[in-house]
């Protein structure tokens, strides 16, 4: 594992998925920079607590425990279950797979963030964005930072399919840029 995984890149972890988990609850419990691993907690809005497991080149769940009764919560620890040392590619691979409520905020987060853009836009050329109703959350062409999107990334998403690791990674550096 890089030194910068373990420095700069577990502070962005730690904070950038606040909008899709409990706020505040992801903390580092291990750096152990001679194995190349970290893990650290965090609460998800389903109520459940997981343990994840993260190395140079793969995330993984390692445990999850139920911090409420509620039929979300056991529901989604029966979810995990299945997924426990499963490696994912990314934190949001591995997000979007254990909680349906990140992945329900991830899609809401991605929407705004294209009609604050659209609103932007739409003025400067009003012809080439059509309208982001919900029926109609991602049209044929859209420009984020002033260049094309991924058509497909956004369909994906739409579908519910998983994106890849580097359509995420696009994605969550240009959420956390507003």
């Amino acid at each position: 594992m890089q030194n910068n995984l373990l420095c700069d890149d577990l502070d962005e972890i730690t904070h950038s998925y606040d909008y899709g988990i409990v706020p505040g609850s992801a903390t580092v419990f291990v750096r152990d920079e001679l194995s190349g691993i970290v893990r650290l907690d965090m609460t998800l809005l389903e109520g459940v607590m997981v343990v994840i497991e993260i190395s140079s080149q793969e995330f993984r769940v390692c445990s999850c425990l139920p911090i409420s009764n509620t039929n979300t919560a056991i529901a989604t620890v029966q979810t995990i279950q299945k997924l426990i040392e499963v490696p994912f590619e990314s934190m949001d691979n591995l997000l979007l797979a254990i909680s349906p409520m990140f992945h329900a905020r991830f899609q809401q987060v991605l929407l705004d963030k294209l009609e604050s853009v659209h609103k932007n836009d739409v003025g400067a050329n009003q012809d080439q964005f059509p309208s982001l109703k919900h029926d109609n959350v991602f049209p044929q062409t859209s420009m984020m930072s002033g260049g094309p999107y991924s058509v497909s990334l956004l369909t994906k998403i739409n579908n519910t399919q998983m994106p890849t690791h580097t359509d995420l990674e696009e994605i969550q550096h240009w959420i956390n840029r507003a």
